[in-house]
C-alpha cells in the first residue's frame, strides 16, 4: 500500500521547488488522502517494440510465431543486456543519490525478460512482454510501484535518478466506481475548460483540461494520467492534483469521495 504521509517534504530531502515553487504540498497530501484512501499508485512507461528492433536481434535470428517457453527465453536472452545496463545504472545512482545500501536493495532478472529492483522505498520493474496474437511485438514496461512514501517522488534526488523516465501515473482505487455516474456528473459541471470523451458503453472515459498536456482516463477500477512523452514525476503529480481539484464535485457525485 502507498503511504500518503507527505510531511517529509519539509524534511531532509531536497524538494524540487524550483520547478513548481507554487505547489502547496500539504494540500496535495490531503487531496490524495481524500480521493484515494485505499489507492495503489504506480509511475509507468509503456511502449511497443518490434522484435527486429531489439539490439540483440541478428539477421540470422527467426521471428517468433508462437508464445511459448522457448520463444520467451529467446526474448529474455535478447533483452538481457539492456536490462542489465538499466538496473545497474539505477542501482548505482540509488546508492549515491538516496544513500541506499546493498542490504536495502535486491535485484533479479528472470530468463523471460523481466528485471526487478526492490528497495526499502519502492519497487522498480523493467520488462518486455510478448503479445499473445502478434509474437513479433513486445510491450516494454518501466514501472515504479510499492511506493512507501510519496514524498520521494517530488524530491530532486529521485528526479536525479529517474529523470523523465515515465509518462504516466496509474492508480488502482481499491474500490469499484460507476463510470456512468462520473460521466454524468462531469457533463453536469458544464465546464468549458474540460473536454470529455467516452465509449458507447460508458465504461471508460477520457478527460482533458485546458493548459494541461496530460489526459486523465477513468475505468471502473482506477484512473490513468498519461502524457504523449516522458516527463518528470513532479509534473505528473502536480497535473494530477489539478485534475483532482477541478473534478472534486464530480468525484463526490460519483461516490468516489
Amino acid at each position: 500500500m502507498v503511504s500518503l504521509d507527505w510531511t517529509g517534504c519539509s524534511g531532509q530531502s531536497r524538494v524540487s521547488e524550483g520547478r513548481f515553487p507554487f505547489i502547496d504540498w500539504f494540500l496535495v497530501k490531503k487531496t490524495f488522502e481524500l480521493l484515494f484512501p485505499k489507492a495503489n499508485m504506480s509511475l509507468v512507461h509503456r511502449q511497443m517494440v518490434n522484435v527486429r528492433h531489439l539490439r540483440g536481434f541478428r539477421k540470422t535470428h527467426s521471428i517468433p510465431t508462437r508464445k511459448m517457453e522457448s520463444t520467451l527465453r529467446f526474448i529474455g536472452t535478447l533483452v538481457r543486456p539492456e536490462l542489465d545496463a538499466d538496473l545497474t545504472s539505477i542501482h548505482r545512482q540509488l546508492r549515491s543519490e538516496l544513500n541506499l545500501k546493498r542490504k536495502d536493495m535486491e535485484v533479479g532478472i528472470d530468463p523471460y525478460g523481466c528485471g526487478i529492483l526492490t528497495t526499502t522505498k519502492f519497487r522498480y520493474q523493467h520488462s518486455f512482454e510478448m503479445s499473445e496474437n502478434h509474437c513479433d511485438q513486445l510491450t516494454q514496461l518501466r514501472q515504479l510501484d510499492d511506493i512507501f512514501d510519496l514524498n520521494l517522488l517530488v524530491t530532486a534526488e529521485f528526479e536525479s535518478v529517474f529523470g523523465n523516465r515515465f509518462h504516466g501515473i496509474e492508480i488502482d482505487f481499491g474500490i469499484e466506481i460507476e463510470v456512468e455516474e462520473l460521466i454524468d456528473a462531469i457533463e453536469e459541471m458544464d465546464d468549458s475548460d474540460l473536454n470529455l470523451d467516452y465509449n458507447l458503453e460508458a465504461t471508460q472515459c477520457n478527460v482533458e483540461l485546458n493548459g494541461i498536456p496530460e489526459v486523465l482516463s477513468f475505468e471502473s477500477q482506477g484512473i490513468r494520467l498519461h502524457n504523449h512523452r516522458n516527463v518528470s514525476s513532479s509534473q505528473l503529480i502536480w497535473n494530477l492534483k489539478e485534475f483532482q481539484t477541478r473534478l472534486v464535485s464530480a468525484f463526490e457525485s460519483a461516490g468516489i469521495l
